[in-house]
Order: structure tokens, then C-alpha cells, then sequence
């Protein structure tokens, strides 16, 4: 069956979701990962969420070629609908008469375009060159003495320069920082690192102070922003660490904010479904490097709420796929911390 695509930036979107009981959602998500690491050249962006909207289940957002969209469409049709009938779920969540207004969609069953996406605030061509220009100079030619690759690195690194503040945008600075932060670290760049990011620290601080509690749709900013104040502070060159530590504070106060606005609704809302999957192991890697360095307690009270999350478990040790760059700067910065 053809199915309904949507064009964003030059590329096909689809959606779809995967209706199975709530008890055996570790099973199915590692099956959406398998599927995943099977046909991964196909996509160029893949995430996936928990949801008990309309019956409990996984969505699945990606993006494609738009040449690739029937192949791609059939072989989730195949694995999935082939999964469902060898690996039914049962118990699912019943329909709650009297206080939902649509019903349920059939347990065991693959529905597309269920939901409405949400369409990520996506750089993949800068995160590209980002990547570039940390490999160059951790690259052994470079970091032989040889430095054959030094002129083109460096001019790489003025053109990601020019085009992060181009525009002022959290995510590309904060992405900005990190990249110098790993270099300076790493001894593969010689500058004053606070003269070079002083501005940078004081935008992102005046951004956060006027979000207060991250939401939905700040999840790529809440990390970025995270990981950008603790590679900061790692930096022991800098004058700016006690300034650091407080944004580190303020973040995991934000994180804490964050938990504790869904225990006063009235109908209350899993924190768990509002976030993909991915990102919950992210915010747990952070706040345990945090915890390590001591800076405040409420740290402690964020991971327990974190850790007692229902599916937090094998959240944290699927094998759901990272974001490179962002997993490329933190095998840096963190090694031997």
C-alpha cells in the first residue's frame, strides 16, 4: 500500500507507529533498533518515542530519499507485520471509557501516519563539518607532528566559525563550543579559549534563564547546552569555572523543574513520552558526570526520579543510535574523568 510522505528540507518524512503492550515494549524496541542497523544506509534521521496515546505503543519518525520511499515502506511493512505475528503482546492497556474520546487502535497492529511529526531542528550538513574538522586534527598525520593537514584544518574550522555566527542559534554555538573546547583540551589548538567563548557563555545563559523549564520541544538545546557548561568546566585553563558550575546548577534545577511540573496536573502526563528514546540516555550520561564532580545535590534527586522511570532500564542499555557528534565529543572530553 503507497503510502502518504511529507517533503522538509529536500527530504521524504514518514511516520509510523507500532501498537504492543506496554510490558513488552523492551522486546519491540529492540526490534526497531535491529531494523534500524539492517537498513541504516537508508535513512538520514531516525527516532523513536513511547506513547499511550490512542493505545500503547512506538512511534517511529524518519527521513529518506525520496527515490528510496517505496523500499523503504515495504520493508517496514515485512519485518514488523512478521514480528507482530510471531511475537504477539497481550494485556495491553484497556481503553478508558468516560475519559478518552478516541478509541484505541488494535493491539499487535502497524499503523501509519498516526500522529502528527515533529520535525527537528536538524543540521546535518554543519554537524558534517563539525565532524570533519574533529577528525582532521585528531587525526594521526596531525597529531604525528607531521601536520600536512593543518592549513586545510584550520581553514575548515574559520568556515564553520563564519556560518555559527552567521546566525545566532543556541544549538550551533553550543556545538561551536564543544568543538573548541575538545581541541584546546586535546592540545590541538593554541588560544585563549574563555576570550574565545566568553560570548558564547553569556548567549546561552540568557537563553536558558528565559526557557526556565525545559519542554518538549527543547531537548536538543537542554543537551547541547549541557554538555557545552560541562566541558567548560572541565576546562581547568579557564577563569569562568565557578560561573560554569552555577549554569551546571541551574540546568540540573531546570532538569528537576522539568520532573516535578507533571506531579501537580490534573491528568497526569509521563514525562517518559515527551522526549525520544535516545535522549533519556544522553540526560542519564550527563547527569551521572555531574554527580561526579560533585557540583550539587539535587543532581542525586534528579537521577533517582530519572532511574524511576518504568522503562528507564533498558532504556539505558539499548543500543539505540546515538547522535555522532554529540557522542564524539563526549568520548573526548570525558575519557579519564
Amino acid at each position: 500500500m503507497k503510502q502518504n510522505y511529507t517533503l522538509m528540507g529536500g527530504k521524504a518524512w514518514c511516520c509510523f507507529s507500532v501498537f504492543y503492550s506496554r510490558k513488552a515494549w523492551g522486546s519491540l524496541l529492540t526490534e526497531v533498533v535491529s531494523f534500524y542497523r539492517e537498513f541504516q544506509s537508508l535513512f538520514h534521521y531516525f527516532v523513536a518515542y513511547f506513547s499511550e496515546q490512542q493505545g500503547e505503543h512506538i512511534k517511529v519518525t524518519f527521513s529518506f530519499d525520496i527515490e528510496n520511499m517505496v523500499e523503504i515502506q515495504e520493508r517496514v511493512d515485512t519485518h514488523f507485520l512478521l514480528f507482530l505475528n510471531q511475537n504477539p503482546s497481550v494485556h495491553p492497556k484497556q481503553f478508558p471509557f468516560g475519559e478518552d474520546l478516541w478509541c484505541f487502535y488494535p493491539n499487535n497492529s502497524l499503523v501509519w501516519n498516526q500522529y502528527k511529526i515533529q520535525y527537528p531542528d536538524l543540521d546535518l550538513l554543519l554537524d558534517k563539518q563539525f565532524t570533519l574538522c574533529l577528525s582532521g586534527f585528531l587525526s594521526d598525520t596531525y597529531v604525528g607532528g607531521k601536520k600536512q593537514m593543518e592549513g586545510e584544518n584550520f581553514n575548515l574550522l574559520e568556515q564553520i566559525q563564519q556560518k555559527v555566527f552567521t546566525e545566532q542559534n543556541g544549538i550551533r554555538l553550543a556545538k561551536w563550543g564543544c568543538l573548541i573546547e575538545c581541541l584546546a583540551q586535546k592540545s590541538l589548538i593554541e588560544m585563549d579559549v574563555d576570550e574565545q567563548l566568553t560570548d558564547v557563555d553569556e548567549f546561552l545563559i540568557a537563553l536558558w534563564q528565559e526557557m526556565k523549564v525545559p519542554y518538549m520541544g527543547t531537548f536538543q538545546f537542554l543537551l547541547w547546552v549541557g554538555d557545552y557548561f560541562l566541558f567548560r568546566f572541565y576546562d581547568e585553563n579557564s577563569l569562568f569555572r565557578s560561573r560554569t558550575s552555577w549554569m551546571l546548577e541551574q540546568i540540573v534545577l531546570g532538569v528537576e523543574r522539568f520532573f516535578c511540573q507533571f506531579e501537580y496536573r490534573v491528568r497526569y502526563v509521563e514525562p517518559l513520552f515527551l522526549f525520544p528514546v535516545d535522549v533519556w540516555r544522553d540526560l542519564g550520561e550527563w547527569l551521572l558526570c555531574v554527580e561526579k564532580v560533585c557540583i550539587c545535590e539535587s543532581v542525586k534527586n534528579v537521577l533517582a526520579k530519572l532511574y524511576a522511570l518504568p522503562e528507564m532500564e533498558f532504556l539505558l542499555h539499548c543500543n539505540f543510535p546515538k547522535n555522532t557528534l554529540r557522542w564524539k565529543y563526549r568520548e573526548i572530553i570525558f575519557v579519564d574523568k
